[in-house]
C-alpha cells in the first residue's frame, strides 16, 4: 500500500507517512529471514526518496550479509542488484563498480535470483569503463540479442524492465540518440512491473535527456508528441524532487535546461545548465555534471559561443575521466580532436605571451634543464616542512629574479601565507600559518585570481596593470614586477607562489615563469610528502589516544553489561553463557522456594492512577531485592504484583537454605511494616502481604534466546504458591518440609491440616513473628 500511494498514485505525503508506519511495523519481526526481506522493500522503495542516496549503502551491505548468514539466496541476489542500481545512481566512480570486492558480483553465481536484474546494467558500467570496445555493451560473455530473447522466451516483466532500462542509458551515452527514444517507448510497457524502484527514475531522466538530444531532428508532428513525453518524465523528476532535494535536484535542473533548449531560449538554458553543473559538483553527481557541461557544450556550439562551448566540453570530458567513463572521453576526443587537444595547449601558451611584457631580461635564453635537476632533487630530499619552505625560497630567490617572494597554502580549507623571503639580510622567515585575508602585505586580488583560475599571471608593471588597479596592496607599494604562480600537486591547485620586485619592470620573463612552473609540480608533491610526515607522529598519537579512549569505553561497557547480566542470571549462569552462549540446566534436591504477593491488589489499583502504582511496586519490590542480596537469596522474577526467589540454588548446599529464606522473609514483613507508616505519613495506601515458603527438589536454567530467562520448575514451586495463597495478610506460612528445617531457630503456630488445590491435606506453620 505504501508502494502504491507514494510510487504510484503519487499522493507524497500519504505515500511517506504510510512507509514511516510501515518501516515501524518492520522493527517488530523477530524472525531474521523475514526481517531482511521486509529490510529489502524499505531500502528499495522509500529509502531512496526520502534520505541521501550514499546513507543507504551500508544498510544494504549489511542486509545482502544477512541474506547470505541466512542462506536466502533469492533476496541475496535482489539485494546485490539493488545495490548496484543505487551506487550507480549516486555516481560512485565506475571503477570501483566493477570491482567484485565492491559489487559482490560473485554472490550473483550462487543465488537464485537477480542475476538478470544485474546484468544489463553491469554491462553498461563495462562498455563506459572501455572493457567491451567502443559503442557496444557485448563481450564473451554477454550477448545483448541473446539475453533479450531469453527473457522474452522466460516472459518476467521485470527483468525485461531491467534490461531495457539498461539498454537505454548505454545508448545516451554513446549518442545514438534516436534509437535511445524508439526503445524507450518500447520500454513503456514494462514500467508497470517496477513501481518504486529508481530504475523508474532513471529511466524517466535518460529517457527525457535522449528526446532532447535528438529534438532538433524530429519532424514537427514529432516533436510535438515528444515534447509531450518529455513534460510527462520531467513532472515525474519534479514530483521526486519535491520528495527529497538533495537526490534529485540537479537531474532536475539538467532538464530544465534542455526544456528552454528546446524552445531555444539560450539564456535560461545556460542558466540552468549552470545550476545543474554546481549542484550536480557539489552533492556529488559527477555523471550528472558531465552530462550538464556535455549538453552546455553542444548548445553553445550550435549558437557559435564557440569559446564558452570549449570551456563546457573540457570541463564534460574531466567529469566523464573523473566518473571512471573512459570509453565516452574516447568518444569525445574522436569527436572533438582539434578541441580537446589543441585548444588546452594554445590556452596555455596564450596565457604565458599575453601576459608577459618583454621590457627586461632574456626571452630566448633556453631552459637550464641542469638547474630543474637539482633544484627537484633538492626539494625532493627535504623531508622537514620547515626545512623545505626554507629550501624552497632559497631556490626561488635565486632563479626568479625575486626581491620578495610568499607562498600561501590551502591550510584545512584557509588559505594561509606559510613563509616569507626577502632579498638581502632579511632572509627567510616561516610563519605560522597567517590567514591570508589578515596579512596586509600582499596583493589578494592577484593571489586569488591565480587560486580560482589555476593560471600563471605575470604582470610587467603592477602599478599600470588595469586588472589589479584597485588593489590596495599594490596601490599602496611600490611593486614593478609581479608573478603569481599556482602550485599543484595530482592536478589540484593547492597553493599559490608570489614574486615582486621593486626595482625593475618585466624582471619575470618567459624562461624564468616556464622553469617555476616545470618546479611547481615538485613543489606541490613535497609540500605534501613533508606535511604528511610532519604530521604523522602527532596522527599516531592521537590515535593511540583515541584508541586509549575507545579501550577504556570498552571496559566500562563490558563492566555495565556484566553488571546487567549478573542481575538478571546467577554468576555461574551467566559467565557459562559468556563463554559457550548455552546454560545446562540444573536439578537441586533442597532448593526452598518463597512466594510473595500483595493482597488486593487489584483494588488498589482501582484507587491509584498507573504511574504511581508503578512506583510504588518498585520502591517495595527494590527493598525485596536489597533483603534478598543480603542472605544470598536468588531472585527469580517478578509475575504482576507477586515475587518469586528461591535459596539453596548451588552446586554445594550445606542445609542452611531454608534458614535464610525463613530469616529474609521476617525481614521483608518488618521492612513492609516501616514502608507502610510512611506511606501513611503520607497520605498513600500501604500494602498487605502473604508470603508461602516450601523446600524441596526443583529444576533450574535458562530459557529462551531473544531475552534470556532464569527460571525454576517442578512440584516445590507450586507447594510454594499454595503456601503463599492459604497463608494471611502479613504473615509467613510454610510447609512441613520446611518447618522440619527450621524447627529449632524459630516459634511456631500450627495449623494443621488444611485442604490444598491439588495437594490434599497439608501440614501448615505460621512463623511467629516476634
Amino acid at each position: 500500500f505504501s508502494v502504491v500511494m507514494l510510487s504510484v498514485i503519487k499522493l507524497q505525503n500519504r505515500g511517506f507517512y504510510l512507509w514511516d508506519i510501515t518501516e515501524r511495523m518492520h522493527s517488530r519481526t523477530h524472525s531474521p529471514l523475514i526481517k531482511w526481506r521486509l529490510g529489502y522493500t524499505v531500502n528499495t522503495f522509500y529509502y531512496p526518496w526520502s534520505r541521501p542516496i550514499k546513507e543507504i549503502f551500508e544498510p544494504t551491505k549489511e542486509m545482502i550479509k544477512a541474506c547470505v548468514l541466512n542462506g536466502d539466496q533469492i533476496f541475496t541476489g535482489y539485494s546485490v542488484s539493488m545495490y548496484l542500481r543505487q551506487r550507480w545512481f549516486a555516481s560512485v566512480n565506475l571503477q570501483k563498480l566493477l570491482d567484485p570486492k565492491e559489487n559482490y558480483i560473485d554472490l550473483l553465481s550462487h543465488s537464485q535470483g537477480g542475476y538478470d536484474f544485474f546484468i544489463g546494467q553491469y554491462q553498461v558500467i563495462k562498455a563506459l569503463t572501455g572493457k567491451t570496445g567502443t559503442d557496444h555493451w557485448d563481450d564473451e560473455n554477454f550477448s545483448g540479442v541473446e539475453t533479450l530473447a531469453r527473457l522474452k522466451e522466460e516472459g518476467n516483466m521485470t527483468k525485461l524492465a531491467f534490461f531495457v532500462i539498461a539498454k537505454n542509458n548505454m545508448l545516451y551515452y554513446f549518442g545514438h540518440y534516436r534509437e535511445a527514444v524508439d526503445l524507450s517507448i518500447e520500454a513503456v510497457k514494462y514500467l508497470d512491473n517496477i513501481p518504486g524502484d529508481l530504475y523508474e527514475f532513471d529511466f524517466a531522466f535518460y529517457s527525457a535527456l535522449s528526446i532532447a538530444a535528438n529534438y532538433d531532428k524530429f519532424t514537427a508532428d514529432e516533436k510535438n508528441k515528444h515534447e509531450r513525453t518529455f513534460n510527462k518524465y520531467l513532472k515525474q523528476i519534479k514530483y521526486w524532487k519535491k520528495g527529497y532535494p538533495a537526490n534529485f535536484e540537479p537531474h532536475y535542473c539538467v532538464l530544465i535546461a534542455e526544456k528552454h533548449a528546446m524552445k531555444g531560449q539560450l539564456e535560461f538554458a545556460l542558466q540552468y545548465y549552470e545550476k545543474a553543473m554546481n549542484l550536480a559538483e557539489k552533492r556529488g553527481y559527477t555523471y550528472v555534471e558531465a552530462i550538464a557541461n556535455e549538453r552546455a557544450a553542444n548548445y553553445s556550439f550550435a549558437h557559435d559561443f564557440n569559446k564558452q562551448a570549449r570551456v563546457y566540453l573540457q570541463d564534460a570530458y574531466n567529469a566523464y575521466y573523473k566518473w571512471g567513463a573512459l570509453a565516452k572521453c574516447k568518444l569525445l576526443e574522436q569527436s572533438y580532436p582539434s578541441l580537446l587537444r589543441i585548444d588546452r595547449s594554445a590556452e596555455d601558451s596564450s596565457q604565458k605571451h599575453a601576459s608577459v611584457t618583454h621590457t627586461g631580461g632574456s626571452s630566448t635564453t633556453s631552459l637550464d634543464l641542469s638547474t630543474i635537476l637539482k633544484s627537484s632533487q633538492s626539494l625532493a630530499g627535504q623531508t622537514k616542512y620547515d626545512d623545505l619552505l626554507v629550501e624552497l625560497m632559497d631556490i626561488v630567490m635565486e632563479n626568479a629574479g625575486a626581491q620578495r617572494a610568499c607562498l600561501v597554502l590551502d591550510r584545512k580549507g584557509q588559505l594561509s601565507v606559510e613563509v616569507e623571503s626577502m632579498s638581502g639580510k632579511e632572509g627567510t622567515k616561516v610563519l605560522n600559518s597567517i590567514p591570508l585575508d589578515e596579512f596586509k602585505e600582499l596583493p589578494n586580488s592577484m593571489i586569488m585570481y591565480t587560486w580560482r583560475s589555476g593560471e600563471s599571471v605575470v604582470v610587467s608593471d603592477a602599478q599600470t596593470e588595469e586588472r589589479f588597479h584597485g588593489d590596495s596592496y599594490i596601490s599602496n607599494s611600490s611593486t614593478l614586477s609581479a608573478m603569481c604562480l599556482p602550485i599543484s600537486e595530482k592536478g589540484r591547485v593547492v597553493g599559490v607562489l608570489y614574486l615582486e620586485n621593486n626595482l625593475m619592470k618585466g624582471v619575470f620573463s618567459d624562461h624564468r615563469l616556464e622553469l617555476l612552473e616545470m618546479l611547481s609540480g615538485q613543489i606541490g608533491i613535497s609540500i605534501d610528502n613533508a606535511l604528511l610526515i610532519e604530521n604523522l607522529e602527532e596522527k599516531v598519537q592521537e590515535r593511540t589516544q583515541e584508541l586509549e579512549k575507545q579501550k577504556v569505553a570498552l571496559e566500562e561497557e563490558k563492566e555495565k553489561s556484566d553488571h546487567l547480566l549478573l542481575n538478571i542470571l546467577p554468576k555461574k549462569i551467566a559467565n557459562e553463557l559468556k563463554t559457550t552462549g548455552r546454560s545446562e540446566a540444573r536439578s537441586y534436591k533442597n532448593a526452598t522456594v518463597m512466594f510473595c504477593d500483595i493482597v488486593g491488589f487489584t483494588h488498589l489499583g482501582e484507587k491509584m492512577d498507573a504511574k504511581t502504582l508503578v512506583e510504588n511496586i518498585h520502591e517495595f519490590f527494590s527493598g525485596i531485592d536489597d533483603i534478598l542480596v543480603k542472605y544470598k537469596i536468588e531472585k527469580i522474577k517478578t509475575i504482576g504484583d507477586a515475587y518469586l526467589c528461591a535459596s539453596g540454588l548451588k552446586e554445594k548446599e550445606d542445609g542452611s537454605s531454608a534458614l535464610a529464606m525463613v530469616q529474609a522473609a521476617k525481614e521483608i514483613i518488618s521492612y513492609l511494616h516501616e514502608l507502610n507508616e510512611s506511606k501513611e505519613k503520607e497520605g498513600r495506601y500501604p500494602f498487605q502481604l502473604r508470603i508461602g515458603i516450601h523446600t524441596g527438589p526443583v529444576v533450574a536454567g535458562v530459557v529462551g534466546k531473544a531475552k534470556f530467562a532464569y527460571d525454576i520448575w517442578g512440584d516445590t514451586v507450586n507447594t510454594a504458591a499454595r503456601m503463599e495463597s492459604h497463608g494471611e495478610p502479613m504473615r509467613i506460612n510454610i510447609s512441613e518440609e520446611t518447618y522440619q528445617l527450621v524447627k529449632e531457630e524459630f516459634q511456631f503456630e500450627h495449623r494443621g491440616k488444611i485442604e490444598a488445590k491439588n495437594k490434599g491435606l497439608v501440614d501448615m506453620y505460621f512463623v511467629s513473628l516476634a
